[in-house]
């Protein structure tokens, strides 16, 4: 523990790519006392697509960003443009059915078509090159869920199907693989749409922190350390909300992973590699095929806090990628910071508050690039009046339901009774033990994401595919998992 707080990681620059490999316009602080139709707090991909969008629909708009525009989660993204989000149609189809996995595969490919649309409508050179995107399995252990995703993805019309071929230099079990995604340079598609929105009477601010928001009812107050905006309207799109009165967080949680951009000897992969194993592998290239070409690999992922071994991330992850290929250096190297919601899907929408105009974009996961795109699209749609399809899939109003439902069902509950509860489409292992007191985890068994099941005798979840067990507040008491089950928070 010691060592961990003095070592640092050597092998090249501290920084993302995106960040070392862009020039970046600043912005004055917050000046005089403002009143806006739309005040937009955080200026990552959410708030600058809603920003650049609010303003073409004749929106007075204000974005308020605490530090510098664009060098919070969205500059630590990997950067994969795509509809491939690792395994998730197959688990959104078992949650929501069909309609619900469609909802997401329509929102998504929206959000990709309309950032590909504005590169191409705006002449932009954000180096964006199309591949194909592999999530593959490393063994025939993995390879079912890998079928049943290409089955799943294909099913939601996206151009998804299972391959035998995965052009990569180690063995793997097969590919679910989409045609026809994107790599690209986040913030130079990111800088040209901050610059159509001033140019459209948008307003910028950096370096201006908001410190409260205050609902007034007929409108809002954002109390910032350089004064107040007055707002009719508010996103808040923060990766983690800064007002919360729905207690969004306690559903969201938090994961870091790591990232290198490395310069290989030979020929970097063709296209966008994802793993489904417990501390997943990805791989893309930036500027594939020229003499400046660099490879992103990312992984050794943890909760955000859980980990005394963040130096040593860095360097297994950079073992890993010699083992696989002739690295020449490794250019940069950076940490992402991401949330994730119960069911896989983001928040996104229209808070709980006097004025109902508050809104707001969490839990994107590690598909920021279309998810962030989406949410801009969405919260456009609800503050202009236009109906959006995906409003109720994507409403933060699902997590009130959600409560009331867990309250309903473990009221129900016996002393010393566990049972499996389908809370929202998502599964929870809940126990109510001898006192009254609920015990709630993930029913997934980290392992290979089997479900358990309730062992009365020893009082334990249990894994059936391999074994895994776990006490009653996800625990591990038995291997093969590496991992707890995830506590659920209900408020």
């Amino acid at each position: 523990m010691g060592g961990e707080m003095t070592a640092q990681y050597q092998d090249g620059a501290h920084t993302s790519l995106w960040l070392a490999t862009t020039t970046r316009p600043s912005y004055a602080e917050l000046q005089d006392r403002l009143t806006v139709d739309v005040a937009i707090i955080g200026g990552g991909i959410v708030g600058l697509t809603a920003a650049s969008l609010l303003c073409q629909a004749g929106k007075r708009v204000l974005l308020l960003e605490a530090r510098r525009l664009l060098t919070g989660v969205t500059g630590h993204t990997t950067a994969k443009l795509t509809t491939s989000h690792g395994l998730i149609y197959a688990s959104l189809r078992e949650q929501f059915g069909d309609d619900g996995a469609r909802t997401y595969a329509v929102a998504n490919q929206a959000a990709m078509q309309h950032v590909l649309d504005y590169l191409e409508r705006h002449d932009i050179d954000a180096d964006m090159q199309r591949f194909p995107s592999y999530t593959y399995a490393l063994d025939d252990e993995q390879r079912p869920q890998i079928e049943e995703e290409a089955r799943a993805a294909a099913a939601c019309g996206l151009p998804a199907s299972f391959s035998e071929e995965v052009p990569l230099p180690f063995p793997t079990a097969g590919a679910v693989v989409f045609q026809d995604q994107a790599v690209y340079h986040p913030l130079k598609y990111l800088q040209a749409v901050a610059e159509q929105a001033s140019v459209l009477g948008g307003q910028i601010v950096e370096h201006t922190r908001v410190l409260q928001v205050i609902d007034e009812g007929s409108h809002c107050l954002l109390a910032t350390d350089h004064g107040l905006v007055q707002a009719a309207d508010v996103i808040v799109a923060t990766n983690y909300p800064i007002y919360d009165p729905d207690f969004l967080y306690t559903q969201l949680a938090t994961h870091m992973s790591y990232a290198l951009a490395v310069r290989v000897d030979g020929d970097i992969p063709p296209g966008l590699f994802y793993s489904v194993e417990e501390g997943f592998h990805s791989l893309r290239p930036y500027r594939w095929g020229q003499q400046d070409a660099l490879m992103l690999v990312g992984g050794e992922p943890h909760k955000t806090g859980h980990a005394d071994d963040t130096v040593q991330r860095y360097q297994r992850l950079e073992a890993w990628t010699r083992q696989y290929f002739p690295v020449r250096e490794v250019a940069y190297h950076w940490a992402t910071h991401d949330s994730d919601t119960p069911d896989g899907v983001p928040y996104i929408g229209r808070m709980t508050s006097p004025s109902g105009r508050v809104y707001v974009a969490t839990g994107l996961k590690g598909w920021g690039m279309t998810q962030g795109t989406l949410a801009g699209m969405l919260l456009t749609d609800l503050i202009t009046g236009k109906e959006n399809p995906w409003a109720s899939f994507y409403s933060p109003a699902r997590v009130e339901k959600q409560r009331a439902q867990f309250r309903e069902e473990t009221e129900k509950m016996a002393p010393g009774e566990g049972k499996i509860i389908e809370l929202g489409h998502t599964k929870l292992a809940v126990y109510r033990d001898d006192d009254g007191r609920v015990h709630a985890v993930s029913a997934v068994c980290k392992h290979r994401g089997c479900p358990v099941h309730w062992n009365a005798a020893e009082r334990t979840w249990d894994c059936h595919c391999h074994g895994s067990r776990y006490d009653v507040d996800g625990h591990i008491i038995h291997a093969p998992a590496s991992a707890d089950l995830e506590p659920y928070r209900a408020r």
